[in-house]
């Protein structure tokens, strides 16, 4: 019952959060000048909140992967693997979302092209590459105590390409990008790229919380299994 709880009470707030996205994003935030002038049509830049609000999820969760890879190696409770390892699998598919198609989406509007193999690009590839290596090693090990330990390692390891994707291009300048300047013109973007930040955190939330405690689940009827 008190989980039954959690989830209505997450699941609420994941649902009013993204109502107000999609008002902050469609209704709030405004045309920008220099995107209505490539793209033709003032609402089609929009998808940028998608990318961005999807992208920087994705980073959150493997803030929790790294995070927990620590609190597993000095703890040694296997409950950290789990969360580290299902925030892994959702941060992969909050990444692909953000970074490999409505990215590519918004490149192909503004650019022509989906994909121009510039620096951002590049380093949002690794970083996808990276994460996705985590679960393939993750999934590849039977020894639970071994899966966990390994993984950890990886997992703290893989960890630097998170900031990298987002400062190179902007920070730190490697080579030429095509990435647009900042369009933070205006209170009101700011706004719609927050909202939709944390509104795809409660989803994020959401679905960890559902692969956590499924996998609580699986160990459970496996644990009664053996002891059969």
């Amino acid at each position: 019952m008190r989980n039954i709880n959690v989830y209505a009470t997450i699941l609420a707030l994941t649902i009013v959060l993204l109502i107000i996205r999609a008002y902050a994003v469609y209704i709030l935030a405004p045309p920008v000048p220099d995107y209505t002038e490539i793209l033709g049509d003032p609402d089609l830049y929009r998808i940028y909140y998608s990318h961005i609000g999807t992208l920087w999820a994705s980073f959150a969760g493997f803030g929790v992967t790294f995070v927990c890879s620590i609190l597993y190696l000095i703890k040694r409770d296997v409950k950290w693997d789990v969360i580290a390892a299902s925030s892994a699998v959702i941060g992969v598919l909050f990444c692909t979302l953000g970074a490999l198609v409505f990215g590519p989406i918004f490149a192909a509007l503004a650019w022509g092209t989906p994909w121009w193999w510039e620096p951002k690009q590049n380093m949002a590839l690794i970083l996808w590459l990276a994460y996705v290596g985590y679960i393939a090693l993750h999934a590849s090990i039977a020894e639970p105590e071994t899966r966990a330990r390994i993984s950890a390692v990886f997992g703290i390891c893989a960890f630097p390409s998170v900031p990298l994707s987002y400062l190179v291009g902007s920070v730190l300048f490697v080579g030429t990008g095509m990435h647009p300047p900042r369009i933070m013109i205006d209170p009101r973007i700011w706004v719609a790229v927050i909202t939709s930040f944390v509104a795809m955190l409660a989803v994020y939330g959401l679905l960890v919380k559902l692969m956590y405690d499924i996998e609580g689940l699986r160990e459970r009827v496996f644990v009664t299994r053996g002891r059969g």
